[in-house]
């Protein structure tokens, strides 16, 4: 036996029509009404809406709920600031010149030196670096006290009067520093020195970020300076992302109960009756997913084309055609039989591929098209089973009494199957078995056996494991369906 665990996804494509009107747009739903809302159905609880005042300072999402000016509005657009090269309003461009020595900055000032944008934050005057000669070992003119030169790319101010000749090419002042020179790199007032600059090379505009006025930022190689606070636009005014509305998103359980899934989303769900139905053809296509088996339940069609598909090259790798109709037996048969309502209802299926980035499209093909279960994931071996499998169905019809008339009714209610299984599995491997049946704990999964009458989908209610010799041990589970 293996257990099928299912995996997530993504729904690329399907044939199903959504059928989903928009909701909340200019209307108002009362206590009982139903909308159809992402993969899901909802039921109005109440008909009473609160909407949150209006915040300028909060970046909005599709489907967040605002009231301003005594109107209520829904956001339909997630809601970002234009780039500063289209929002002119709030964002001007601002020239860039190259750093120049002896040069008078004002705060707001951008300089570039380096490769790097640099933004003045206190007025100064750049020093004259042209005028600090650079250091000349065995130099005959005098270096005087206050005096500066440069060396190694550093600056350095002399404590003491001198002549670099006389004291020969040892004098160096990077190994003289503090008995004879100073040095002075920190408080040249270079574009580096972060009292008087700020780098804005990498300050990349972000329209999620709300900008004060005087903000200077880069956005596609050009620098911009915010002249106004940044604020939200508001709703009355952005109809391209705001609409009208008086009702809150069905995901607010006080206001709503998602009481099933739409028509679409039927097959995906965990339960079993509950089937997605269309007059034709069913093909859906689905990614994001690490699967290696795929089991279709509860299933009315002609046939099913199972492909799967390499997402690298964009080539099917496999493909298996399943005819689920059972032929007639006779003439007879095919003119008065009901074997044209007969149909295989499940599909098992194991890829053989070993790639790992894959896609699979599944198509039902039929007049009219049923599927009640679909779970594609990674299949497991738990075991071999042991003869003696006991099915036990529960029927849960409920006798109603009428105490007027002494009549009773019998209203028939679904029938529950629990399987009781024994699986042999090697000693050194309980463990592992026993962290796959973890792994599927909680989980609507399948338990796959070589008998067809033993296939459940369902979950564990019960385990037991028992270590009988050295080298076997039987673990026994009851595995309830889901209805």
């Amino acid at each position: 036996m293996k257990v099928l665990i299912p995996d997530t996804f993504t729904l690329v494509s399907s044939t199903v029509p959504i059928n989903e009107a928009p909701i909340f747009i200019n209307k108002i739903y009362s206590i009982g009404n139903k909308v159809t809302f992402n993969s899901g159905v909802y039921e109005r609880l109440t008909n009473i809406d609160t909407f949150v005042p209006f915040d300028s300072k909060k970046i909005y999402q599709n489907g967040d709920t605002a009231s301003f000016s005594s109107l209520n509005y829904i956001c339909n657009n997630y809601l970002a600031f234009n780039a500063p090269n289209i929002d002119t309003s709030r964002w001007s461009a601002v020239s860039i010149t190259a750093y120049a020595y002896s040069h008078s900055y004002s705060v707001g000032n951008v300089v570039s030196k380096d490769n790097r944008n640099y933004l003045c934050l206190t007025a100064h005057t750049s020093p004259a670096i042209d005028t600090i000669l650079p250091w000349v070992s065995g130099k005959a003119s005098s270096y005087y006290t206050g005096g500066m030169c440069s060396y190694n790319g550093q600056y350095f101010q002399i404590k003491l009067t001198f002549t670099a000749g006389s004291w020969g090419s040892t004098f160096i002042p990077s190994t003289y520093i503090y008995s004879s020179w100073n040095i002075i790199t920190a408080t040249m007032i270079l574009p580096t020195n972060s009292t008087y600059w700020a780098d804005i090379t990498d300050h990349s505009f972000l329209d999620t970020t709300f900008y004060t006025s005087g903000t200077v930022l880069n956005y596609l190689g050009n620098v911009y300076k915010c002249i106004l606070d940044s604020a939200m636009p508001t709703p009355n005014t952005d109809t391209t992302r705001w609409m009208i509305s008086a009702s809150t998103l069905p995901t607010n359980t006080t206001d709503w109960k998602l009481i099933e899934t739409t028509n679409r989303y039927k097959m995906f769900d965990q339960y079993f009756k509950t089937m997605t139905t269309y007059n034709g053809n069913i093909e859906v296509t689905l990614t994001d997913i690490n699967f290696n088996a795929i089991y279709l339940g509860n299933i009315f069609a002609d046939s099913v084309l199972i492909e799967v598909i390499n997402n690298d090259t964009s080539l099917t790798i496999e493909t298996k055609d399943i005819d689920l109709t059972v032929d007639c037996v006779d003439i007879f048969d095919y003119f008065f039989g009901d074997w044209i309502d007969y149909r295989n209802p499940t599909v098992k299926y194991e890829r053989t591929s070993v790639f790992n980035n894959v896609s699979a499209r599944i198509t039902f093909r039929g007049d009219f098209v049923q599927v009640g279960i679909f779970v594609i994931g990674k299949s497991y071996f738990i075991g071999s089973e042991a003869w003696g499998v006991k099915i036990e169905a529960l029927d849960f019809s409920t006798v109603t009494e009428d105490t007027g008339t002494g009549e009773v009714y019998l209203q028939e209610g679904a029938e529950l199957k629990v399987k009781s299984i024994d699986l042999w599995v090697d000693t050194t491997a309980l463990k592992t078995i026993d962290n796959v049946l973890q792994r599927a704990k909680g989980k609507p999964a399948v338990y796959m056996s070589q008998n067809e009458n033993v296939d459940t989908y369902g979950f564990i209610r019960k385990k037991e494991e028992t270590l009988k010799m050295p080298t076997k041990s039987l673990i026994s589970i009851d595995v309830r369906e889901l209805l």
